[in-house]
């Protein structure tokens, strides 16, 4: 035993009822001493603050770079992300991840026109990365609810040809993709709806499976044709052996009815059987 280890303990035995005292209280807490934030919980001027003293002293400002575009990105201030991306005194160029959590960020901010410069800039700086599947779906999905839909396909169709070149495991991007096709049923066109899903199936992105199925013959009924919409659901029992949306078309008919106070002549009796007799097994 050396000498300071002999020294504490006897200075332990000496002062163990001072030690044992529960007026002492209890050693204070980290957030009671530690005057600077984690990077994690500072806010924009104080990321920049210790971004700035970090470069003063020499030292890697990568992950507080990050920090600070992803938080201007967030706040759907992109003029600051370029900015910084561009500030040649900081040395650092942003990383296809950096740039890959700026596009999300865009994405939940609904700003689809920086998403996209900044899907530019990647494909620029980082010409063999490629992006999540999940996010370009989600900026295809984001174009078309703002009316750009011939953007959006085209974007989701160069994603595929450049990156699906092999079968996977898509489970994880599955409501996305019913995101995505909803999005085009919400606009009532059919032809849109029935192509993109055809692009999901065809890059084995989805399954057809109500889940997804469900997107052709919601876009009917958007569209306010209830005849088309049966139609469409008894081709999809025919082909997939499945018949998605029928509560919701069985609503739709029983309204009708009520509304016209007659027979349903849109329809043929078969189509109405199709119908009532799934919802009845």
């Amino acid at each position: 035993m050396t000498r300071s280890n002999r020294s504490i303990q006897e200075a332990i035995r000496n002062n163990i009822n001072i030690i044992l005292d529960p007026r002492m209280g209890q050693p204070p807490k980290e957030q009671e001493y530690n005057i600077l934030p984690h990077p994690r919980s500072m806010t924009l001027e104080e990321l920049d603050g210790h971004m700035v003293e970090l470069q003063s002293k020499g030292m890697n400002v990568r992950g507080t770079l990050r920090k600070l575009m992803l938080q201007h990105a967030t706040k759907n201030q992109p003029q600051h992300v370029l900015a910084l991306m561009k500030a040649k005194e900081i040395g650092i160029k942003a990383s296809a991840g950096m740039m890959a959590g700026i596009i999300a960020a865009y994405v939940s901010c609904r700003n689809a026109d920086a998403a996209l410069d900044m899907l530019s800039e990647l494909q620029v700086q980082h010409a063999g990365f490629s992006l999540d599947s999940f996010k370009i779906i989600d900026l295809c999905t984001l174009l078309i609810e703002e009316g750009r839909s011939e953007e959006g396909v085209l974007l989701l169709e160069e994603y595929i040809e450049k990156n699906v070149k092999v079968a996977f495991d898509a489970t994880g991007i599955r409501r996305n993709c019913r995101n995505l096709l909803m999005a085009a049923a919400t606009t009532g066109d059919c032809e849109l709806t029935s192509q993109l899903f055809s692009k999901l199936l065809g890059c084995g992105f989805v399954r057809a499976d109500n889940l997804t199925l469900g997107a052709l013959v919601k876009c009917r009924l958007n569209s306010g044709d209830l005849a088309a919409a049966v139609t469409e659901a008894e081709t999809i029992l025919k082909k997939y052996k499945c018949l998605p949306m029928r509560i919701e078309i069985l609503i739709h008919l029983i309204h009708h009815l009520k509304c016209q106070n007659e027979s349903m002549s849109c329809l043929d009796e078969s189509s109405w059987d199709v119908v009532v007799g799934t919802v009845a097994s």
